[in-house]
């Protein structure tokens, strides 16, 4: 075998290796957010139980605008809390959004809480937290009330935080929650997509 053989021999044999690892790469991303079993059971649960609309969600502009100049009024996260489950066919008859500064060492970007008759969402905000951010805590935490006021839930609380995010993507928040939620929520944004892929191949079958 001459020096030239030994050389293209060694360029193939790594070539297969690199080919090897990401394929196994590739597996193991696909194992890690693909848990298709549990996805298909909360899509099944919310389809016997909720309309999906036909369209996506689109802010109202007038609220949209008061947001956009001030992403941390409590009164602007109010009205657009409203109009997020207006989109849902649901209208909160007391929901309220509160801001409180976020605990460096507490993971815990926003918390429905419901009090006799009034509901009350926080969301934690940090000095760099983003409007994308903030939107997509917003649209979990509404997504929770949505779900406790239709009765809809899993048996864990893991299952729970799930669904509320599949909810999420289900009544056309899949943008807005892509966008923003891959530091602060649940499921990252290529779980998303892939769930947003799946829900529309569920539909058809």
């Amino acid at each position: 075998m001459t020096k030239t053989d030994v050389v293209i021999a060694d360029v193939i044999f790594i070539t297969l290796i690199l080919i090897f690892i990401l394929y196994k790469r590739s597996k193991n991303t696909v194992k890690n957010y693909a848990n298709e079993d549990t996805y298909r059971l909360c899509i099944k649960k919310l389809q016997s139980r909720v309309k999906r609309p036909n369209y996506t969600y689109i802010p109202n502009p007038e609220i949209y605008k008061r947001f956009q100049k001030c992403n941390t009024d409590e009164l602007t996260l109010t009205a657009l809390a409203v109009d997020m489950l207006k989109h849902c066919g649901y209208k909160p008859a007391a929901l309220y959004v509160r801001t409180a500064e976020k605990d460096p060492n507490d993971h815990i970007a926003g918390q429905y809480s419901i009090n006799q008759n009034s509901s009350t969402i926080e969301i934690r905000i940090h000095p760099s937290i983003t409007e994308k951010e903030i939107l997509a805590i917003l649209i979990h935490e509404c997504m929770h009330f949505f779900l406790r006021c239709r009765g809809i839930s899993m048996m864990y609380t893991q299952e729970n935080e799930y669904l509320t995010d599949i909810a999420a993507v289900y009544m056309g928040f899949y943008e807005y929650m892509r966008n923003g939620y891959g530091k602060v929520g649940y499921l990252n944004p290529h779980e998303l997509t892939y769930i947003n892929r799946l829900i529309d191949r569920m539909q058809d079958e």
